[in-house]
């Protein structure tokens, strides 16, 4: 470089590395020379002072130098021992290298397990997630009140048709359910987890409706319990259908046990299958004795109707005629009865034969009226047929029901029969029309006409007396059903009577004469 005039500067750099190794500096010179073609000119003093000065500082920096090499000798001998350290550590790193590519590998192998179990764990997961949209699905398609309830009481999964039922909402699901106020009554839900077993009981819900609450436990894939499932099914219909089945067995036992008549049903075998109790009232043995011995009712029978009963039971098991029979019995204690039968097969509801269902009614009292009435009848037909009053039954529109013998004698007919036959009407037979008039009207206001004398004409048209008597028999609604009465033949007396009237006429115009 140039320095001053007739000079340059020299610059020389030595590198060398100094302490700490691997550090590397460099010694700079600075070296004036004269510029080529400038003549030396002898050094004077000043020249040699600083040559000395100069020739101190190269040595000086001379021995710099060689303190530097060493240094450098040593740094070199210590890189040297390091990088013997660093060629062993490299052989580690390498044998570590090994081992981690070998780990990598096996890292690698193992990646590729987790990715295979991963794929499994998701294509299981996809499973369970389309199993358990499956499962809620069902439940909400199946429209069952389901209940899923964990060991710690704590409610789980609920179905919709629940929500309404219980009274909750989908944001108690996780709720401990024996803290909560639910729409029905539920049993001791710990005791049935301690059990473990399955049961089914009936609940009321607060409105008054009822269901059965099923109980099952719920098993783990390990057939251990962790909870409950509570399936509810509505039983109110059913449970007011049994309430009217029993109202309606009460009824039917009421009717069957208090009934007055002697009710039985005997199986297709003869064996009775039930009799009622009014059975010791009619015969004197309770129903016990008949369902001991089913051959009791026939050794009842009386010995001379017994073939009427046999026959009635023929006919019956054969589906003919009519399925009643009057018939008499001998009671416990000997006294005669009779009494009035029917029975109808009983069949079930595919046809099958069930055997007979029979009604026995005491009708000993009715029979006995029935004699007397058939005496009173007798009695009374006498006197009706032998009667010198004329007796007769009309109705309101004048047609004639009933006649006897005096009657048609009378009104100049041979038998009732031709007067009935006569289609005459009662009306026909009075001379004078006001006179029936007066006759109707006075049994319309007091109900009875007695002795009203009128005339009245034969059926050859002869005029002649009677003495008239009649009532009015209404019908359930009080209005006139028919009339009956009797008459007499009074026209000899009436004549009578004329004649002694004119005898008593011409008495009195004879004194008169006198």
């Amino acid at each position: 470089f140039p320095h001053r005039e007739g000079h340059s500067l020299s610059i020389e750099v030595i590198p060398f590395e100094a302490d700490p190794p691997l550090q590397k500096k460099s010694l700079i010179l600075f070296r004036e020379v004269p510029d080529a073609g400038v003549p030396d000119r002898p050094p004077g003093k000043a020249s040699s002072k600083r040559i000395r000065v100069l020739e101190e500082e190269l040595a000086t920096a001379k021995e710099y130098l060689k303190t530097l090499i060493e240094e450098k000798e040593r740094a070199n001998q210590h890189l040297k021992a390091a990088n013997e350290e660093i060629l062993a550590s490299n052989e580690e790193l390498q044998s570590i290298n090994e081992e981690l590519e070998t780990a990598k590998e096996e890292l690698e192998s193992s990646n590729e397990e987790l990715t295979t179990v991963n794929q499994e764990l998701e294509s299981r997961n996809e499973e369970l997630f389309t199993i358990n949209a499956d499962l809620q699905n069902l439940v909400a398609s199946l429209d069952v009140p389901i209940l899923f309830v964990g060991a710690d009481l704590r409610i789980r999964r609920i179905s919709p048709a629940a929500l309404d039922l219980l009274g909750i909402g989908p944001e108690d699901v996780g709720r401990i359910i024996t803290s909560m106020n639910l729409k029905i009554d539920l049993p001791d839900i710990t005791e049935h987890l301690l059990r473990q077993h399955q049961n089914e009981q009936d609940v009321q819900g607060m409105d008054g409706s009822w269901y059965t609450l099923r109980l099952r436990p719920y098993r783990t894939p390990d057939d251990s319990v962790d909870g409950l499932v509570m399936l509810f099914s509505d039983i109110t219909e059913r449970k007011a259908a049994e309430k009217a089945l029993r109202q309606s067995e009460e009824r039917f036992r009421t009717v069957a046990e208090f009934t007055y008549d002697w009710e039985y049903w005997i199986d297709p075998d003869g064996s009775f299958l039930y009799v009622s109790p009014s059975c010791k009232r009619i015969t004197g043995y309770p129903a016990e004795a008949f369902l001991r011995d089913p051959r009791l009712l026939q050794a009842l029978i009386h010995p001379d109707d017994r073939h009427l009963f046999q026959n009635h039971l023929h006919r019956e098991s054969q589906g003919e005629g009519d399925f009643t029979l009057e018939f008499r019995i001998l009671t416990r204690s000997g006294e005669e009865r009779w009494i009035g039968h029917v029975c109808i097969p009983v069949r079930a509801a595919d046809g099958t034969h069930l055997g007979r269902r029979a009604s026995n009614r005491d009708i000993t009292s009715r029979k006995n009226a029935e004699a007397g009435l058939r005496q009173a009848e007798e009695k009374y037909r006498s006197i009706f047929e032998n009667a010198v009053e004329g007796i007769f039954q009309t109705m309101p529109d004048g047609t004639i029901l009933n006649a006897n013998m005096a009657l048609a004698r009378i009104l100049g007919f041979e038998t009732p029969e031709e007067l009935l036959n006569s289609g005459r009407t009662s009306s026909s037979f009075y001379r004078r029309f006001e006179d029936r008039e007066r006759f109707m009207e006075r049994m319309h206001c007091s109900g009875v006409v007695e002795d009203m004398e009128i005339q009245m004409l034969r059926n050859d048209g002869i005029p002649f007396w009677v003495s008239l008597s009649g009532r009015v028999i209404t019908g359930p609604d009080g209005k006139p059903q028919s009339y009956e009465g009797s008459l007499l033949d009074i026209t000899g007396r009436k004549r009578a009577e004329e004649e002694r009237s004119h005898l008593e006429e011409q008495i009195r115009h004879s004194q008169k004469m006198e």
